[in-house]
């Protein structure tokens, strides 16, 4: 398999501010010297981009103090400083009715008709109905 390397554009906010480009559709973008990042619009130059909501160098700073979270994804985190770790990344606690969903068990791989409806299904994901 090839290996893919990954880089985003990364400037001073110095430089970022005084070149203002636009950024592209979802491209992100990092100010080396704050670690903010923001993500293109396609449209809006860069003094007029929000951060990204992460906030980086909290993050970092909590990781560099020893705090791990027993889980991290960008909407939720669980574990001993769950609080901390979503206020420090903007994300929002579990719901019950997420946490119900994680627990449901994966529809086995083929054909299931419902209702006079066929439901093709490979690796948990539907991939025809017909």
């Amino acid at each position: 398999m090839p290996t893919v390397r990954f880089q985003l554009r990364r400037d001073t906010a110095a430089n970022w501010t005084s070149v203002n480009p636009t950024l592209g559709p979802g491209e992100p973008a990092l100010e080396t010297d704050t670690l903010l990042v923001k993500y293109g619009d396609g449209v809006a130059a860069w003094a007029d981009l929000p951060y990204a909501a992460i906030d980086l160098p909290a993050v970092l700073a909590a990781y560099a103090g020893g705090a791990m979270p027993s889980a991290f994804t960008l909407s939720l985190v669980d574990g001993d400083d769950d609080e901390a770790w979503r206020a420090a990344i903007g994300a929002q606690a579990a719901s019950a009715r997420l946490s119900a969903l994680a627990a449901v068990t994966p529809i086995a791989d083929g054909d299931h008709a419902v209702g006079g409806v066929t439901i093709t299904t490979s690796g948990g994901l539907i991939t025809a109905i017909n």
